[in-house]
């Protein structure tokens, strides 16, 4: 009987040795990352933003006070109630560590500062219409549908947005760095690549500044490897030029190889990206200076790419940059 204890004692304590181990050696990749990637990754710097809480692990019990949460959380992410009456449950939410409504405030607020671009783009989609030949039918739909998607996207922001007005302590990119964070694969490709960068700067742009240089290579790393088509396009761009540029500022910067070999090989098999043509050119001095290993890592990426259907999503990029907050939120 005692051998027995002592034998149950001994497994016991190893089985904790290997879950504690295992636990001890996460990756640092929120996306899609070869397995040898995975702890490459810079980890993301989370300054002044408030951490998300440790979640315990059990049995949810329906109480009052847990079903007037469930329901606050499903007003604030209701799509149908305009901006400014969920904003307050919003804020409340993400500063308190909820991914989805942090992503869902972001995209919110970036959604109505852009509002009047989503007409624009609509009105240029179909000036195309009007320009192509008859010979040119697949673009002309292509141009016809961009059309229509902008026009109820500014038809939804009308909607949403209406009598909303942003607090000034307010920053899209904060809720964007915010989103992030908490892991939102979206939210870390545009804080990277295409930042708003509001028209006041102060002291909170400042920080804000501090936040991008420490992390918008690891977040463009993060998104690109888990098949984000702007992320991807911004791989190239780096690649191409050298440095990140944005409404930041130039930033010179150098990406590993499996990142820079599979968003480029996406990028070469895009027929929608047409200013890439030198894509393949840089792609083949990447694969130049790859190891073995290295070209085993970014075949795995690219099959986990393509299984998501990221080709068809570089050609969407071009007709249809922007979506509505729920419908980028609800894939995250």
């Amino acid at each position: 009987m005692q051998n027995k204890r002592f034998f149950l004692t001994v497994g016991f304590f190893t089985l904790l040795f290997i879950v504690t181990l295992v636990a001890s050696t996460g990756a640092a990749c929120v996306g899609d990352c070869p397995d040898s990637w995975k702890a490459s990754v810079s980890p993301v710097k989370r300054t002044g933003i408030k951490e998300a809480p440790t979640k315990e692990v059990g049995r949810t019990v329906s109480t009052p006070e847990v079903n007037a949460r469930q329901s606050d959380r499903s007003f604030a992410l209701a799509s149908n109630i305009p901006l400014k009456d969920r904003y307050p449950s919003l804020v409340k939410l993400a500063d308190a560590g909820d991914g989805k409504a942090a992503c869902t405030l972001a995209w919110s607020l970036d959604f109505c500062l852009n509002k009047h671009n989503f007409l624009d783009h609509a009105q240029v989609s179909l000036a195309n219409v009007e320009m192509g030949g008859a010979e040119e039918q697949s673009r002309l739909r292509s141009a016809l549908s961009s059309a229509n998607h902008y026009d109820r996207l500014f038809a939804d922001a009308l909607a949403v947005c209406d009598g909303f007005s942003q607090p000034d302590e307010e920053s899209v990119d904060r809720r964007l760095y915010q989103a992030a964070s908490l892991g939102s694969i979206r939210s870390m490709s545009k804080f990277a690549v295409n930042p708003t960068v509001e028209h006041h700067i102060d002291i909170s742009t400042v920080e804000i500044m501090t936040l991008y240089k420490e992390n918008a290579k690891s977040f463009l790393t993060q998104a690109a490897l888990a098949g984000d088509p702007e992320a991807i396009l911004g791989v190239y761009y780096v690649q191409k030029r050298g440095y990140l540029g944005t409404k930041y500022g130039m930033f010179p910067m150098k990406l590993d190889a499996v990142t820079v070999a599979s968003a480029l090989t996406i990028v070469s098999e895009s027929d929608a990206i047409r200013e890439a043509s030198d894509a393949p050119e840089l792609l083949n001095k990447v694969l130049a200076a790859m190891t073995i290993e290295e070209r085993n890592n970014m075949r795995e990426v690219i099959g986990r790419q393509k299984q998501k259907g990221v080709r068809r999503s570089m050609e969407d990029l071009r007709q249809q940059l922007y979506k509505s907050p729920q419908d980028i939120c609800d894939m995250e």
